[in-house]
């Protein structure tokens, strides 16, 4: 796994319990651990961060916040 988001995705699909918001916080979680999609990243966190899109998230807004909070740490 990529990041812990993926492992915490697993478990909460595998109740069919996936809304917007929880997509957008599982999206965030794997765009903070890999560095938006720049360190770490394999078939499986593509195909997570693929599914997790289809919940209609903000994942430009995620992938700038994640990037300009990356500069400050």
């Amino acid at each position: 796994m990529s990041a812990t988001s993926e492992i915490i995705y697993n478990l909460i699909n595998s109740f069919n319990e996936i809304d917007n918001n929880i997509a957008t916080l599982l999206y965030a979680g794997i765009a903070t651990d890999t560095n938006c999609f720049y360190r770490r990243v394999n078939s499986n966190t593509m195909k997570i961060a693929s599914e997790l899109l289809k919940y209609d998230i903000d994942s430009t807004n995620i992938k700038i916040l994640t990037l300009t909070q990356s500069k400050f740490l």
